[in-house]
């Protein structure tokens, strides 16, 4: 978009520009905790299908409890028709034994560019009744599957902590 004098500035310009738009940001309903919301962004360049898993896993480890708001997953490659899908595994092990927060559910995500502009995002928002905590020191793999070549991938969580007095 070019920029005159009078001209207005839309939300779709705005979400052109930043990956994670600003109106995925949430407040809490029925709960007057205060909080406060972050991103926490990932970035892989020139992934290809042929990468070893370590080179398409994203590891985020908290230094303080959160709760997962959202996932948006940003595919960016010079070829319309490319898919990537983001996984981030359930947490469960043997006899219930949680890790990694409490993600009981295996999370996936799919992203496919589109002919123009070249790249897609698919955004997974959790709803109120089903946040799932990241306990502070565990560590969160999220695996990044594609069959193609030369993709470039973001990834922003839309975290959110209790404001607590120090």
């Amino acid at each position: 978009m070019t920029l005159s004098n009078g001209s207005t500035i839309l939300g779709t310009d705005i979400e052109d520009i930043y990956y994670f738009p600003l109106q995925n940001t949430k407040t809490r309903s029925g709960n007057f905790t205060p909080y406060k919301q972050n991103f926490q962004t990932f970035r892989l360049r020139n992934l290809s299908s042929t990468d070893e898993e370590l080179y398409r896993t994203i590891t985020f480890s908290p230094r303080e409890d959160c709760v997962l708001r959202a996932i948006r997953l940003h595919i960016g490659s010079a070829t319309p028709g490319e898919t990537a899908t983001l996984t981030i595994p359930a947490q469960i092990v043997a006899d219930n034994v949680i890790v990694g927060g409490n993600i009981k559910e295996t999370i996936e995500i799919t992203a496919t560019t589109a002919a123009s502009p070249i790249n897609s995002t698919a955004l997974y928002e959790l709803p109120n009744d089903q946040l799932f905590t990241l306990l502070a020191g565990d560590n969160i793999e999220m695996v990044i599957t594609t069959a193609f070549s030369n993709i470039d991938i973001t990834v922003s969580l839309l975290l959110e902590y209790v404001l607590t007095s120090k």
